[in-house]
C-alpha cells in the first residue's frame, strides 16, 4: 500500500513521514523531475487523495492523472520488528551512477558485453497527463557484482546540477524502511510517473485505483524477490582464458534460472 494519512496521528509518525528523501530514479520518472511530493491515501471511504510535500503542506486532490507525485510504500509490520527502528528489505533502482561508470556501462551495453538478468522494472512509457498507462520494462544488468538499469531519454533532464541528454544508468540498491507502530514505511520516495487512476474519474477508494493495481501487480513483485542472483567474484571480463569463459557461461545459466517473482 502507500502511506495512510492517518499514520501522521502520532508524533513518531509525523516526524518520520514528513522528513524524506527522493531517489534519483523517482525524480527522473516524475513529470516535473522532482517527485518532492508523495501520495497519501485517505483512511476513510472518500473521494480524492492527499499529497504531502517536504514543507508539511497537506493537500487534497481530485486530479487522477497527475504523474508528478511520488510513491512511498507502506507495509503492515511483523511483530518481530518491535525492537527495531529501521530495516532493509527488497531492492530497487535508486541512485544515478557517476560519469565514469556510466560511460563504461554504456560502452559494454552497446558492445553487448553486459550480462542481462531475467529481472526487470516496470515504468509508465507515457509521461504526459491524461494518457493511459503503457508499460515499459527496464531490463536489469550485472556488472562488477552490482545490478543496474538503463533509461533511454527522449528529452534532456537536469538532475543534481547535471544535464543528461541520451541515457542514464541507475544502481539497484537495498531499500531502507522506517519501523512505525504498526507498519514499515520506505525511507525514501522510490518511484514516480504513475497516476492515481488510469482513466478519468475518481475511484471510490484506494483499492479501486490504478495506483493500487500498479503497486501490487508490478512494484511489489519487482522489489521483493524470492532469490538473489549470485555472481562468481573470480570472473573477470578482461580474462579470456577457457576456464573463465566456462565460468561466464555457468553464470549466464544461473541468471536465466533466477525467479523474479
Amino acid at each position: 500500500s502507500i502511506v495512510d494519512r492517518m499514520d501522521y496521528r502520532t508524533k513518531k509518525g509525523f516526524s518520520s513521514l514528513l522528513h524524506f528523501e527522493v531517489t534519483d530514479f523517482a525524480k527522473v520518472l516524475s513529470k516535473d523531475n522532482e517527485a518532492d511530493r508523495y501520495f497519501l491515501k485517505e483512511g476513510r471511504e472518500n473521494n480524492g487523495y492527499f499529497v504531502i510535500n517536504k514543507d508539511g503542506y497537506l493537500g487534497k486532490y481530485n486530479d487522477t492523472n497527475n504523474k508528478s507525485f511520488g510513491i512511498r510504500l507502506s507495509i503492515d509490520r511483523n511483530n518481530n520488528l518491535k525492537d527495531k527502528s529501521s530495516i532493509v528489505y527488497g531492492t530497487y533502482p535508486q541512485s544515478v551512477v557517476g560519469d565514469k561508470l556510466a560511460e563504461e556501462l554504456e560502452q559494454r551495453y552497446q558492445n553487448q558485453e553486459l550480462l542481462k538478468t531475467n529481472c526487470s522494472y516496470t515504468i509508465d512509457k507515457n509521461r504526459d497527463y491524461g494518457w493511459a498507462f503503457d508499460s515499459k520494462k527496464l531490463n536489469e544488468y550485472f556488472y562488477a557484482d552490482n545490478r543496474y538499469v538503463r533509461i533511454d531519454l527522449d528529452h534532456s533532464i537536469k538532475l543534481n546540477n547535471k544535464i543528461y541528454n541520451h541515457n542514464m544508468w541507475f544502481k539497484v540498491e537495498p531499500v531502507n524502511w522506517i519501523v512505525l507502530d504498526n507498519k514499515i514505511v520506505s525511507e525514501k520516495v522510490l518511484l514516480s510517473g504513475i497516476s492515481y487512476n488510469d482513466i478519468w474519474g475518481m475511484p471510490k477508494n484506494f483499492r479501486e485505483s490504478f495506483l493500487y493495481t500498479y503497486i501490487n501487480d508490478y512494484l511489489k513483485k519487482e522489489m521483493f524477490r524470492e532469490n538473489e542472483i549470485k555472481i562468481d567474484k573470480e570472473v573477470k571480463n578482461t580474462d579470456t582464458s577457457l576456464s573463465v569463459s566456462k565460468k561466464m557461461n555457468d553464470i549466464k545459466v544461473r541468471i536465466k534460472k533466477l525467479k523474479c517473482n
